[in-house]
């Protein structure tokens, strides 16, 4: 039945492999039944209690009183508003290694394997041996880890671990509309705390000083962003090539 890691991902899904005798067992078993359908299958109730997720078809199988001994509930708001802005202050090549990271560390847990670094960032999830049920369980996996409703057709949509990584950076990282309406509620408040009749002077200079050094910083940059421009069109060749050896330490 399968691979050693297709057998141990199952394993710890509560679902045992099934010998040869227990499957005619079991196909004799389901011949003698009226019923149109029946499955066989080697179920470790206990396994399936304890995990992070009972499935709703199997949920009948569990004692209640066992699957209340967990909680598999998903990260909280405040979780999921810290990634977000765990991931909006790193720069895109930084933010992407990090889902990439995140995304591997999952996907080896789905297939059994002892290291991240077995995950190729590139290969399809098929050619790794995913399912469709390893499929839904790195999608559960992911949605937990992150606090974002993902589609069950994730690992189809988006075929490596790579292209899933890029899939949760739009996901989780505002963009510019939002960001600017986020900048400009913070300038609002500002602006409140400012006008309030009770505020302390000593306070008002505080925030108007770091509002002044946010500003000369961004005329600042500005200021040399223009000259840089006017250097760089006024340039002979020479003088071109001069200032990119300079800058690029050659």
């Amino acid at each position: 039945m399968g691979s050693d890691s297709e057998r141990s991902r199952l394993a710890r899904l509560g679902m045992g492999a099934l010998t040869a005798a227990d499957g005619r067992t079991l196909w004799d078993a389901a011949l003698a039944q009226d019923r149109a359908v029946v499955v066989p299958a080697a179920l470790d109730l206990r396994t399936i209690a304890e995990s992070e997720h009972v499935p709703k078809l199997l949920s009948v199988l569990v004692p209640p009183a066992a699957r209340r001994r967990r909680t598999a509930v998903g990260p909280d708001a405040a979780t999921t508003e810290h990634l977000r802005d765990r991931m909006t202050a790193l720069r895109p090549a930084e933010r992407e290694q990090a889902l990439l990271d995140l995304v591997a560390g999952q996907t080896a847990r789905v297939l059994g394997y002892g290291e991240v670094r077995a995950v190729e960032a590139t290969r399809p999830f098929t050619e790794a041996g995913f399912d469709s049920l390893a499929a839904v369980d790195l999608r559960n996996r992911l949605t937990r880890a992150t606090g974002v409703a993902l589609p069950a057709t994730l690992t189809f949509d988006h075929p490596t671990p790579l292209e899933v990584a890029r899939f949760l950076g739009t996901l989780l990282v505002p963009g510019e509309e939002e960001l600017l309406g986020r900048v400009l509620r913070d300038l609002t408040s500002v602006g409140e705390f400012l006008s309030a009749p009770d505020r302390h002077d000593d306070s008002r200079t505080q925030v108007a000083e770091r509002l002044r050094a946010l500003l000369r910083g961004t005329e600042r940059d500005a200021t040399d962003a223009a000259e840089v421009t006017d250097r760089l069109r006024l340039s002979t060749d020479d003088e071109l090539f001069d200032f990119l050896d300079d800058q690029l330490g050659i």
